[in-house]
């Protein structure tokens, strides 16, 4: 039995050709080509996400190809063997046994904006750590407030060379603010801080000089000759 479609043909080819106005020209007069319908807005929003999610898809790759190939791999591995690292020569017992501190479990109030600055910290970033000293300090971000802890990470990054957390670390030391009184310790960061030419430190480290013995003075600037910058890591959380 022959179909429609097969009936259409036959007629068509007993038709004479007529003018398409449709089209502008000759075309027959019965138009068998299937018509051509748009895609439901269903379809086309569904591949237009589709195609969004397969730029989302590369991007997220590429970013994480990325973050793999630049994370300091060598230093994660140091964390386990180094945990704790000695303290400085000539620098007090008490403010590195604060150590510990560092490597409490964060606080489940802790956003993760702060977790990454204290992963980054760990790791021995010094604008992290001195940015983790401040949120201490302050008790921002969801951390909360604590002289000692703020202390430690003004501590890590003044040893690496950052200038402000010298200083702030010498004013603390100076008042016993989160780390024992101890006017020597303070002359020797305000000293090595104003050498970086920060004003503010070469006032106050003159001020502490003019309160000083000739004895704790000749210590504080053995001190300043003997510190060398270095890097410390903080082993996670268990």
């Amino acid at each position: 039995m022959s179909s429609l479609f097969d009936k259409l043909q036959e007629a068509e080819k007993a038709c004479p050709a007529r003018e398409n106005t449709a089209t502008g020209g000759g075309e027959p007069g019965f138009l068998l080509s299937r018509p051509k319908m748009a895609p439901p807005a269903a379809a086309r929003s569904g591949g237009r996400s589709a195609v969004r999610m397969g730029w989302a898809v590369a991007v997220a790759l590429l970013l994480i190809i990325g973050i793999y190939r630049i994370m300091p791999w060598d230093r994660i591995a140091m964390l386990s063997h180094n945990p704790s690292p000695p303290p400085t020569e000539g620098a007090p017992a008490a403010l590195h046994s604060l150590a510990a501190m560092a490597r409490e479990v964060p606080s489940p109030a802790e956003s993760e904006a702060v977790a990454a600055v204290r992963t980054a910290a760990m790791l021995g970033d010094s604008a992290a750590q001195m940015m983790l000293g401040k949120m201490f300090h302050e008790g921002n971000g969801g951390v909360l407030q604590s002289d000692a802890k703020a202390a430690l990470w003004y501590l890590m990054a003044a040893e690496q060379g950052n200038g402000q957390a010298q200083l702030i670390l010498g004013l603390m030391s100076l008042r016993g603010q989160g780390v024992p009184r101890d006017a020597v310790e303070s002359y020797k960061w305000l000293h090595i801080a104003a050498a970086q030419g920060n004003p503010e430190a070469g006032k106050n480290r003159d001020k502490v000089a003019r309160h000083l013995t000739p004895e704790q003075l000749t210590r504080a600037q053995a001190r300043v000759r003997n510190w060398q910058p270095q890097q410390r890591l903080v082993a996670p959380p268990p």
